[in-house]
């Protein structure tokens, strides 16, 4: 239920407040149409100063992709990437992008290394 960490005498300590800070901070409203299915998730990543994808759609049947970014560093701006567009985030900031028919989307620092939370929130063409 609660992610746990080695970081107290006892071994493990639940931590009730990592699971409260995602659900308000991923908390994405969208209203979707008949024709559309609304799909959330949420994609936690490393980013380095190599380039990383971190979601990559397998088909074009995906409209529109609204998606924020956390960038959960002190100290370390992140550079992401979608379709052409770069968008940078700095330390301790987060930022929300929409875009049309999305392909995918890569992370990626100036050096150091972040640590970034994205939550998505894609409208998908129903195939039925």
């Amino acid at each position: 239920m609660y992610d746990m960490y080695e970081g107290s005498n006892c071994g493990c300590s639940p931590r009730p407040d990592h699971d409260d800070k995602r659900e308000r901070a991923c908390d994405i409203e969208s209203e979707c149409c008949d024709t559309f299915v609304k799909e959330q998730f949420t994609i936690r990543a490393t980013a380095s100063s190599n380039e990383i994808t971190v979601y990559k759609a397998n088909t074009n049947t995906i409209t529109r992709a609204t998606i924020k970014i956390i960038n959960l560093s002190p100290n370390v701006s992140v550079t992401v990437g979608t379709n052409g567009l770069g968008t940078v985030v700095g330390p301790n900031q987060e930022a929300a992008i929409t875009v049309n028919g999305i392909d995918h989307l890569t992370l990626q620092t100036g050096g150091g290394t972040a640590r970034v939370l994205l939550c998505f929130d894609l409208q998908v063409a129903d195939l039925d």
